[in-house]
């Protein structure tokens, strides 16, 4: 039987499908700790590593059990260990930036930068959920399909031939020519087959139990034996990652400590909405944020420098609009694209030449590169990031509440090739490529597992957590669309949003504005102002006290950083000398940029309500369809 939350409840499925309550979960009392040695190229004098034991099925510890492989970076010596703080930084890659990885490398990566914010108070902990993990410790582990990127291409190349179809692909997966129509069921046809073949490589008796819902248990039970039986949990989750903190917050409420959602993908919308139609609004608005920085940030302008910077101590090259364009690039096509298109193709792209020779000069490290550099360039990049698994494919679409049957898949199949037949065929498609094509996590109709325990978030409950959540969106993220509260977190009324205002992929710089509030946040539980204005470090923040207000406070909804940072030149308070023309030049400047914020706020609370009235009908729809 399968079994449901809804309204944290878990439930049954009988044969009649009928919901049938069952007893409450029991804790999986036998769960140990194990240590071993890390893996290289983790260093094992500063990182801890371990296996934990977990049930199979949480509803069932009798039908066998598994095992989470975690990495720890220890609190400090010395001081006083405060507990640990759990992190998930989703689909990790180069930077540290969510898009495809290990969860240890971002704590090699950016671990220290955490440490430190937060005292070296907290042991920080990451480990690989249900599902992934490039060592094979975690059990169930990722659905692995080939040894290598040589044999994905050998066989997705005799596939196509034994199909009778000529995809024109080359040695690394990409098309020799720019895609047709015809093309979208043709490969669509491919991607059915290649799933089938990973499955058929599987034990797929274990798949039923990778799913959210198991790893936020397996979190809690992780919190229990390194922190104490109910201790609150403190929680971190990035991109997908912050799905397992909403998921956490609904499932285990008073058992919210500090949950920190960065970027978070819509928990409704997985209701209401297939992940194809998810994925075509991510990218509609990639592309419109693509877009509108090439029209902002391609010519030098009055403040340009900050607005259109991604740059930071550790990638200075990244100030420069140019390169910050590239970067954005490069991860949208890594977590959009589920085909790509050989250098050559890519090089004959009116869009892509048009948004390159738009940034002039194109400098990298002194070096002044040509529109064909730029392309290949980028080109090689995405070649070396040939995934040879399923990804988080089993995850999320293990998690979609109705369970798989052939006729429900055949509709959804021929929905997703007439979509994108008409997308291509009216280029409406990212400004990156002419053609976009869907990743296979976005695919589910072709997944046919599902987990033995889903949530369905009830649109009509409320429930307060015990501490208030904290969301980090951001206003320009091509990777991550800012969604309203009541599709993030529906039904959680203390739930506290800051919002990054300039240009960014959401990623942890330790000194930046969002850096100092997550940092803060998850130290001491602060909830921040609503806006941070600063992308990089070096501009200094204000106060404390400007940051951050307790937990549960009032919070003032005035965007205070550029109005205070006026303010304090006007009246000298910065320790500049006073000279009355600059006092009266920046007390203009103050002036406008209240002016500006205030414009700004109304402009985006019309947009909010527009919004709010969209969902209020599809949450309507969602009542309807229970």
């Amino acid at each position: 039987m399968a079994q449901m939350l809804v309204g944290g409840t878990a439930l049954e499925l009988d044969d009649n499908c009928i919901l049938v309550p069952i007893q409450a979960i029991q804790a999986f009392h036998d769960s140990q700790d194990h240590r071993i040695d890390c893996r290289p190229p983790l260093d094992g004098s500063r990182f801890e590593c371990g296996v934990f034991d977990v049930p199979l099925d949480w509803a069932n510890p009798s039908l066998g059990s598994g095992q989470i492989y975690y990495t720890r970076l220890p609190a400090s010596a010395g001081v006083p260990r405060k507990g640990t703080i759990f992190v998930d930084p989703g689909e990790v890659g180069i930077y540290g930036i969510s898009t495809g990885g290990d969860s240890w490398d971002w704590l090699q990566r950016r671990g220290d930068g955490l440490h430190d914010g937060t005292d070296g108070e907290y042991d920080i902990v990451v480990w690989d959920a249900r599902g992934l993990g490039s060592n094979n410790l975690t059990i169930p582990g990722p659905v692995q399909c080939f040894n290598s990127a040589e044999e994905k291409s050998d066989f997705y190349s005799q596939t196509s031939k034994d199909m009778g179809i000529d995809t024109l692909l080359n040695e690394n997966l990409a098309f020799l020519r720019q895609q047709q129509p015809e093309d979208a069921e043709r490969w669509l046809a491919v991607q059915s087959k290649m799933v089938e073949y990973c499955l058929q490589k599987q034990d797929t008796t274990t798949l039923r139990y990778v799913g959210t819902v198991a790893t936020v248990r397996d979190l809690v039970a992780m919190a229990d034996a390194f922190d104490g039986p109910g201790s609150p949990i403190i929680f971190w989750g990035m991109a997908y990652g912050a799905r397992i903190g909403s998921y956490l917050i609904q499932m285990f409420p008073d058992r919210v400590g500090r949950i920190l959602l960065d970027a978070p993908q819509a928990l409704t919308e997985d209701h209401v909405q297939s992940a194809f139609e998810v994925w075509r609004k991510d990218v509609a608005h990639a592309n419109d944020t693509l877009t509108h920085f090439v029209k902002e940030c391609s010519k030098p302008s009055k403040g340009s420098a900050d607005k259109c910077s991604l740059g930071n101590s550790e990638a200075p090259e990244l100030a420069k609009p140019f390169n910050s364009f590239r970067i954005m690039l490069t991860f949208a096509q890594m977590t959009y694209l589920g085909w790509r298109n050989a250098a050559d193709v890519d090089l004959h792209h009116p869009l892509l030449n048009r948004a390159f020779n738009s940034f002039e000069p194109m400098v990298f490290y002194n070096e002044t590169l040509s529109v064909e550099d730029t392309i290949v360039g980028l080109n090689r990049f995405l070649q070396y990031h040939v995934s040879i698994d399923l990804g988080i494919m089993p995850i999320v679409c293990g998690d979609v509440l109705p369970d798989h049957d052939v006729d429900t898949s055949s509709r959804a199949h021929h929905d997703v090739v007439q979509n994108l037949r008409d997308d291509i065929r009216n280029s409406r498609s990212l400004i990156m490529t002419a053609s976009a094509f869907p990743p296979l996590r976005s695919l589910c109709h072709l997944w046919p597992v599902r987990a033995t325990e889903r949530l369905f978030s009830d649109p009509q409950r409320t429930v307060k957590a015990a501490h208030s959540p904290l969301i980090v969106q951001y206003m320009a993220d091509p990777l991550a669309r800012r969604l309203p509260m009541t599709v993030v977190l529906p039904g959680i009324p203390n739930a506290h949003t800051v919002v990054q205002m300039p240009y960014a992929i959401h990623h942890y710089i330790p000194h930046s504005c969002v850096g100092q509030v997550i940092s803060k946040y998850l130290w001491k539980g602060k909830l921040p102002k609503r806006w941070c204005f600063e992308n990089r470090p070096g501009i200094p923040m204000n106060t404390e006290d400007d940051l951050a207000v307790p937990a549960g406070g009032t919070m003032k909804t005035w965007a205070a950083a550029p109005i205070l940072s006026s303010w304090r030149k006007f009246t000298g308070e910065d320790g500049s000398d006073v000279d009355w023309v600059p006092r009266i030049q920046v007390g203009l400047v103050l002036l406008g940029n209240i002016i500006m914020v205030a414009l700004y706020r109304v402009v985006q609370k019309l947009r909010y309500s527009r919004g709010a009235v969209r969902l209020a009908g599809e949450d309507a729809l969602v009542t309807e369809r229970k």
